[in-house]
């Protein structure tokens, strides 16, 4: 069965809606597909706009699988203290969910030993911000950020 393609997109994710839009390379996404940035070689970098912020951030290919990219000029060094300064009282030992028991609550496990803390929307202005300078980026919303703390000590081992 064939599926419909539902929107074009260039190479930075960017819908194309006109023959003015078109550019070297184009990316067919079908329903219920969301755009990922293509990774041709490690070392590649992207360089995004951004138009809610006017900014540009430049992401950089590590890895193809799995599918790791730096972001680069997500955060300003501010926004980044005001996100640990909220955080920080909010830090709590990490959870594990149970592989297959989503209705289990989460539990404590050895081989995660980092600190969490879960920050809403509305925690902070630069959480507010940077949430959706992400959302613009993978094209995807959220309703909260997660902190991790995992230096110099804590682990965060595949569970």
């Amino acid at each position: 069965m064939k599926e419909e393609v539902v929107a074009l997109t260039n190479h930075v994710g960017q819908q194309i809606q006109s023959r003015e839009d078109l550019t070297e390379k184009v990316y067919a996404l079908r329903k219920n597909e969301m755009y990922f940035f293509p990774i041709e070689k490690i070392g590649d970098k992207l360089d995004v706009y951004l138009p809610t912020d006017k900014r540009h951030v430049e992401l950089e290919a590590m890895s193809s699988e799995p599918r790791v990219l730096v972001v680069r000029n997500l955060i300003t060094p501010d926004e980044c203290d005001e996100i640990v300064k909220t955080a920080t009282p909010k830090m709590q030992k990490s959870t594990v969910a149970q592989q297959g028991q989503a209705d289990i609550k989460n539990t404590y496990s050895q081989v995660r030993t980092s600190s969490t803390a879960w920050l809403p929307g509305s925690s902070s202005p630069a959480v507010k911000r940077i949430r959706k300078r992400v959302e613009e980026l993978v094209k995807v919303r959220s309703h909260s950020a997660l902190l991790s703390h995992c230096f110099p000590t804590p682990q965060f081992h595949h569970h």
